[in-house]
């Protein structure tokens, strides 16, 4: 059965952890599949005010995303956004958070100029299960890195880079800092930004999310794909909350898949929730 990532990744990035596997449930939208994310276990989260609509579907292997016509002045304006709360990312061991996207517009060096935050048209970004965080923005001609929401440009916590966002689909990779706490932004297989050390709990959660999250910047982008794996310490399939251990905890959040009629129930992946799904989920429970 398929419980892996269906995608390749690009293993010259990480060093594998002792002991583990490094693998995730099926974390990943691909537009190619020509669903939106929606329709692939992600969670649409759309904060727009005033309410209006905006242009969003999927077309040729590319998710597009415009929010040009919103707003943005911080009391008016609006975010889209994807994200999964399924995720188990632990910033201390390996981890691989990736998109393909292409920048149409998006401003470069945005703020909220009330506070000096970065504020981003484009965001790729991951919460850890200790609420650290690690991002990327994207604006046109210009990238940054940070491990904070609340940094500043070309600060410890923020690292700046001029790229050209809207040549090309180009991706954006981020991975553990090899032999270190922190984390490198590599663009098409190439290290770009490095961050050496994790930033301050800001979550209560594990999250991992793409698009346009802010009321201060809008942006027009292609999202080919977007993939993560992470090392976990257990290779047992039936480990379904992906913290390590095989336990009745993992039996009760399949359920509550199953019975919410997730995508992540769909255990023998053949795009149809049933009870086939319980009792293959079953069999790897009990094979432990």
């Amino acid at each position: 059965m398929e419980h892996l990532m269906k995608q390749v990744i690009p293993v010259t990035l990480f060093t594998m952890c002792a002991g583990t596997v490094f693998a995730s449930p099926d974390t990943s939208f691909e537009a190619s599949r020509g669903t939106l994310p929606e329709d692939q276990c992600w969670w649409r989260i759309e904060d727009i005010n005033p309410p209006m609509s905006y242009p969003s579907g999927v077309a040729s292997g590319l998710l597009h995303l415009s929010t040009l016509g919103f707003a943005a002045t911080g009391l008016a304006g609006g975010g889209v956004w994807w994200q999964r709360n399924d995720i188990a990312v632990d910033f201390e061991h390996d981890f691989y958070v990736a998109a393909s996207v292409r920048i149409l517009s998006a401003p470069d060096h945005s703020v909220n100029p009330q506070t000096g935050w970065p504020r981003p048209g484009y965001t790729l970004a991951v919460n850890d299960v200790h609420g650290r965080l690690f991002w990327v923005g994207l604006g046109s001609s210009e990238i940054f890195l940070s491990n904070t929401a609340f940094g500043n440009y070309n600060s410890p916590n923020t690292v700046t880079l001029a790229f050209n966002t809207t040549d090309a689909q180009h991706v954006y990779a981020l991975t553990h800092t090899d032999g270190g706490t922190g984390a490198t932004l590599w663009i098409d297989d190439v290290p770009r930004l490095t961050l050496p050390s994790l930033g301050p709990v800001e979550s209560s959660e594990s999250l991992l999310y793409f698009g346009d999250p802010t009321y201060w910047a809008n942006s027009e982008s292609h999202t080919a794909w977007v993939r993560a794996c992470w090392c976990v310490f257990n290779d047992s399939p039936a480990d379904f909350n992906a913290d390590g251990t095989l336990d009745f905890f993992d039996y009760l959040d399949f359920i509550s898949a199953f019975t919410g009629n997730l995508c992540t129930a769909d255990w023998n992946a053949d795009s149809v929730i049933d009870f086939f799904d319980y009792l293959d989920f079953i069999v790897d429970f009990q094979l432990g």
